[in-house]
């Protein structure tokens, strides 16, 4: 049980790390492009 709740945590924090960087990428691609 608590290690189920422990994946969930990581996947998530992982999920918002990937999206961090494209959001990142998404403005320096922005920036370059502008």
């Amino acid at each position: 049980m608590i290690s189920k709740i422990l994946n969930a945590k990581v996947e998530f924090s992982t999920g918002c790390i990937i999206l961090m960087l494209f959001a990142f990428a998404g403005i320096m691609m922005g920036g370059l492009h502008g």
